[in-house]
């Protein structure tokens, strides 16, 4: 399954490996794996890689726990993603929070108490209400949609992550025992079509022209089903209607092998120094 990668890894010939648009089924293979098993998985190329999972800083010099997912759009060619948790609150430019519950119900609001009387909200339950932390909405929802948890369930799927050691605050503490059980466990069942849906870009580096398989990491872009893809149109549209784009890399709506032509973002915008994080 992962000989394509272990052949083409050290390559400098960029189109050898196969990259995807559109939205997708997302495989996670491993997450933070050691040295060890992530040799024993991609082979002598593991040596690139730094596999010291602990709180470092990024770019701004914040405090940041990476989680390093690597994954596959066709089940073979592998890449790495990396999602950053922050132990910050998620804050918009305007000063509005950003909120979550227990049931992975998520909205902006000026504060919690508004949020609460707001009648117009009366869907949104007031179970573990919370400011939600940078990426913590992103972290729950691929996990829940990856296992297309049952909402109407009495448990919620924060009390079942409480259960399961899957909390943001434990894997935030380095904790990610649970999380790598999880994706075993996903992994080995091939009767559940386990697996959340992701919208799948590819990143041209402005500097060098090579090409990177990557998925956009935002919330609205986790879907459960193919059919995501109706939501992706809609947000295109918003988008453009407002003058805005969804993202600036290559993509489509349906899944298929990467094909300039057929793209709609077309703009080779990352650089060298680009970092895997939504914040």
């Amino acid at each position: 399954m992962l000989q394509n990668y272990k052949e083409n890894l050290n390559s400098s010939d960029s189109n050898i490996i196969k990259n995807y648009t559109g939205v997708g089924k997302l495989t996670i293979h491993a997450v933070n794996p050691t040295k060890e098993e992530l040799t024993k998985m991609i082979g002598e190329g593991a040596s690139k890689f730094n596999t010291d999972y602990t709180i470092t800083k990024d770019l701004n010099g914040k405090d940041v726990m990476p989680l390093n997912f690597w994954c596959s759009a066709d089940g073979e060619t592998i890449f790495l993603q990396t999602i950053n948790l922050y132990n910050e609150d998620k804050i918009a430019s305007t000063g509005s929070v950003r909120v979550i519950n227990n049931k992975v119900q998520y909205t902006y609001s000026k504060s919690l108490d508004a949020l609460s009387a707001n009648e117009n909200m009366n869907w949104f339950s007031q179970e573990g209400i919370r400011v939600a932390k940078v990426n913590e909405i992103l972290y729950y929802k691929l996990l829940a949609d990856m296992i297309k948890w049952n909402h109407k369930l009495d448990m919620t799927f924060y009390e079942f992550c409480e259960q399961n050691n899957l909390t943001f605050q434990e894997i935030y503490g380095g904790n990610f025992k649970g999380l790598k059980e999880l994706i075993s466990e996903v992994n080995a069942d091939e009767e559940s079509n386990y697996g959340a849906y992701v919208l799948f870009v590819v990143k041209e580096n402005a500097e060098t022209g090579k090409l990177r398989q990557s998925f956009i990491t935002r919330p609205d872009y986790i879907f459960r089903s193919e059919y995501g893809v109706n939501t992706v149109q809609k947000l295109y549209k918003e988008a453009e209607q407002s003058g805005n784009k969804i993202t600036n890399h290559y993509f489509t709506f349906k899944f298929q092998e990467f094909n300039r032509e057929d793209c709609v973002g077309q703009a080779p915008t990352e650089t060298a120094s680009a970092v895997e994080s939504w914040t």
